[in-house]
């Protein structure tokens, strides 16, 4: 009996020197003009700089083609017989090539198998990373084209090479394709909600609050408010460990202490920044506001950039960005370390901040464009100009805790400060005392046509006119006198500002004054934010000073303020009053103290008014401060000292802060014109702390309330 035989499917093989069907020569010949058409294609879009509606039929035509070749491939094989490659156009790395000649007659389908498979799941892949996105940020990705998201001349360009080369024996072309990369990126919308933040870690140390906490409160914008990184720290445990080279140096006025050794260091410093730039919780942070941004050493993304980062990252320095804890003007190789800061913000080298001599103060616009809704971002530098605090603040401290013993760890720093500097008559500021606390109050000087100018800093006019102060043989007395020679705003070569010149010590001094007070009139942005690493306003009352305090000593001594405003009344002042008198509401966004608290200086009579001179403000000035991202910088804490506000600027209670990681967040909602400002926690992005105001009025949303 005849069995019929057993069917078995059997692959095809094309037989040696078989010549191709007259079906697979029109296949092959269509697989030509579909690769030149996308080739045509991609010329057009270079040619017109990416700009569509180039880019729609681009990137519809790169996303077709996948699937096509596939097809041919799955159907006839004849693609991979020629040569062709599939690159990862992410990793630059080949899947699969399958060379001409010298292969066995199985290897052309097994090569065409691989291929496809590696297409597939290249496919698979990055749609799947494309859903997942898209969930998160609620983005059709099928909108990505018209939404102006491809660009020709960045780093999201689409990867399509076309490789034309006659190889012998042959008159085909070897042809190579990268996958498109489909990195989506944020749907053109108004920034409404802007996240905040400093102080990263002294040591490497996990940084959770990224993925934890700020990426899911998913901000449009974030905001450095200083200490991006601690250049300046030992990495090491100096109390334990005082033999080690980074806390064994002579003590000076820079280096004044065992956790100050490597202050101004160079080498130092480039390392810790790049440790921070590729601290992988970091990168995590960077990737999602900056989806198409690659490593790169010392260089971060420009976060100003919407084709790299459709997310907005800004941000100024502090002391230890600036390499030098508590700094000022005085920091050798100042320059360099704007410049190296500058390079881990990504800051454009045709930026005006890389300019020779000028701090890294700017001004950066959200919602440009958009009447009504735009943020106007004030970057402030607070260490490029900033005087050494001025003499009465620390002299007590200095002559009656410090001096009597040698041996004490500040001693050369308070050396410095009361017989050192330039002239070996201290280093220490003297304009407050010579200004505020002398010539303004003699009754001769009243009549001056430049009081105003040099004694009222709740006057527009005030700091705007440099002077200085001369001794007058026929007055026989000081006798303010303007200083015509304009050049040294900014200073000398190298940045500082000449220490007699001005009437007031100095935080931003004169040049960067002159160019926020005209920034600020001229804004016509409802919402104004002023980003300074130093707190505003603070605590402006008496607290005793560290250290052990002399037996001898029948009072305690105190120093008055810490690293901030506070310690320079007459330039806080007047910045209150210029901020309060800009259109729009006025916002400090900082940080630096370690913990993070939200304040409201409000106008009329208070515990602060005195200080502050607030009566005259025309209208509240808030602040934000969110100083402590992990928790080597913000640690658990107790309601005690400086911790505690006694004069009742904190909302919404003296001891209402966060001692834990967090940040904060400035939330608008633009149909209601009302502001949020928040402090989230560095664990879940919990907000512990919140007040709201709004826009029209500048008003707290309760006392508006309560008017009504």
């Amino acid at each position: 009996m005849n069995t019929p035989r057993k069917h078995t499917k059997r692959p095809f093989r094309r037989r040696k020197n078989a010549r191709p069907s007259f079906l697979s020569r029109v296949l092959q010949f269509g697989a030509y003009l579909l690769v030149f058409a996308l080739g045509g294609c991609y010329l057009k879009v270079a040619s017109h700089g990416g700009s569509w509606p180039f880019k729609t039929e681009a990137a519809n035509t790169v996303d077709k083609l996948g699937r096509q070749v596939g097809g041919l491939q799955r159907k006839f094989g004849g693609l991979a017989s020629q040569g062709f490659q599939v690159l990862d156009h992410e990793k630059g790395e080949q899947l699969n090539q399958v060379n001409k000649g010298g292969q066995k007659e199985s290897e052309g389908v097994q090569g065409d198998h691989q291929i496809e498979e590696a297409v597939i799941q290249r496919a698979g892949e990055r749609e799947k990373k494309l859903q997942e996105e898209q969930d998160a940020l609620g983005v059709d990705v099928s909108d990505e084209a018209d939404n102006g998201l491809w660009e020709g001349d960045s780093p999201t360009e689409i990867g399509l090479a076309l490789h034309a080369s006659q190889e012998s024996g042959d008159k085909g072309f070897k042809r190579s394709f990268q996958l498109p990369s489909r990195r989506r990126q944020k749907a053109p919308g108004l920034v409404s909600r802007v996240a905040v933040g400093s102080c990263t870690a002294r040591t490497d140390i996990p940084q959770p609050v990224w993925e934890q906490a700020v990426i899911p409160a998913e901000p449009d914008a974030w905001i450095w408010a200083g200490d991006l990184a601690y250049l300046d720290w030992p990495d090491v445990d100096c109390r334990a460990s005082p033999e080690h080279p980074n806390c064994d140096c002579e003590k000076d006025w820079l280096k004044s202490s065992y956790q100050s050794c490597l202050s101004g260091d160079m080498t130092h410093a480039r390392a810790k920044l790049q440790a921070q730039l590729e601290h992988p919780d970091y990168v995590r942070f960077l990737r999602y506001m900056c989806p198409a941004w690659q490593p790169h050493g010392l260089f971060g993304p420009d976060g100003a950039d919407p084709a790299l980062c459709p997310r907005t990252i800004l941000g100024t320095w502090d002391d230890h960005d600036y390499n030098w804890q508590d700094g000022n003007r005085r920091l050798p190789r100042k320059e360099a370390q704007k410049q190296l800061y500058l390079d881990a913000l990504g800051v454009r080298r045709d930026d005006s901040r890389r300019e020779v001599g000028r701090g890294l103060y700017a001004k950066h616009t959200l919602n440009q464009g958009v009447a009504g809704k735009e943020i106007d971002v004030f970057l402030l530098d607070g260490r490029y100009y900033r005087d050494p605090k001025p003499c009465a603040l620390r002299r007590d401290f200095c002559e009656k805790m410090v001096l009597t013993d040698p041996k004490k760890d500040k001693y050369a720093w308070c050396h410095d400060f009361l017989h050192g500097g330039r002239n070996g008559t201290g280093s220490c500021c003297r304009k407050d005392e010579a200004f505020r606390d002398g010539w303004c109050r003699l009754e001769s000087s009243q009549n001056d046509f430049l009081w105003a100018s040099a004694c009222d800093p709740t006057s527009a006019s005030f700091g705007q006119i440099r002077t200085r102060l001369e001794w007058r043989e026929h007055l026989d007395r000081m006798a303010l006198v303007r200083v015509e020679n304009e050049s040294g705003e900014g200073g000398n070569e190298s940045g500082e500002e000449d220490e007699e010149e001005g009437m007031m010590c100095e935080v931003l001094g004169h040049e960067q004054r002159l160019w926020l007070t005209t920034e600020l009139r001229a804004s016509r942005a409802p919402l104004k934010l002023v980003v300074v690493g130093s707190p505003v306003f603070n605590n402006p009352s008496q607290t005793p000073c560290k250290g052990k305090v002399p037996k001898d000593l029948t009072a305690p001594v105190t120093c008055p303020c810490f690293d901030d405003f506070d310690c320079y009344r007459p330039a806080q002042v007047a910045l209150l009053h210029a901020l309060a008198s800009a259109p729009g509401c006025p916002v400090v966004i900082t940080g630096d103290f370690h913990f993070s608290d939200l304040k409201v200086l409000r106008p009329g009579k208070s515990l602060y008014s005195e200080e502050y001179q607030s009566e005259g403000l025309e209208k509240p000035i808030y602040q934000v401060m969110a100083s402590g991202l992990t928790v080597d910088t913000a640690k658990p804490a107790t309601c005690q000292g400086f911790h505690r506000d006694r004069m009742g600027l904190r909302v919404p209670g003296e001891c209402d802060f966060v001692a834990g990681p967090a940040f904060g967040v400035v939330e608008v909602d633009w149909e209601q014109e009302l502001v949020s400002l928040q402090i989230r926690d560095g664990s879940e992005g919990e907000v512990r702390v919140e007040t709201s105001f709004h826009l029209g009025t500048c008003l707290e949303k309760a006392s508006l309330a309560q008017r009504t």
